[in-house]
């Protein structure tokens, strides 16, 4: 098994996905405790 950095995943608004941001939050499969992915927190002025 290879370990790869995981993946970011943005916000969905109006039809596109929007990342402007570099502040993320790590998701945890509960199951393992590994990371599965990121995501990105949205600021005030991006909601």
């Amino acid at each position: 098994m290879t370990h790869e950095e995981p993946t970011t995943v943005g916000h969905l608004i109006d039809g596109q996905l929007v990342a402007d941001t570099e502040r993320t939050q790590p998701v945890f499969n509960p199951a393992t405790g590994q990371s599965s992915l990121n995501v990105a927190l949205a600021s005030q002025a991006t909601v």
